[in-house]
């Protein structure tokens, strides 16, 4: 394995520290009201608290698992949940951008 992979100079052993241990990303700086509510409409409860690189991407493995390609499948799948598709994709785009400002 290459140990420079992760970063110049990062070994693997460092990188998974930091991934699973250093909780640096406030998500709920980037919510609404609005946002937290659809977000518990997935199981998906945000706090009041800073999260680790390991944590965001679990919500947000979570939150992708009701995307579809197909429009019509994924307006049905987000009608069960009564989310309109235009809030879930604003959230898409929330999360997106959460990972876009903290390079993850």
């Amino acid at each position: 394995m290459n140990k420079n992979f992760y970063g110049k100079g990062v070994t693997f052993k460092q990188w998974h520290y930091k991934y699973s241990n250093k909780k640096f990303i406030d998500i709920l700086k980037y919510l609404s009201n609005a946002d937290l509510i659809i977000l518990q409409k997935f199981d998906i409860l945000i706090e009041n608290r800073l999260y680790t690189e390991r944590e965001f991407e679990i919500y947000k493995i979570q939150l992708l698992s009701y995307f579809s390609e197909d429009s019509e499948k994924q307006i049905s799948i987000l009608n069960k949940f009564n989310v309109l598709k235009e809030d879930y994709d604003k959230l898409l785009n929330v999360f997106n951008t959460i990972t876009k400002i903290y390079d993850l």
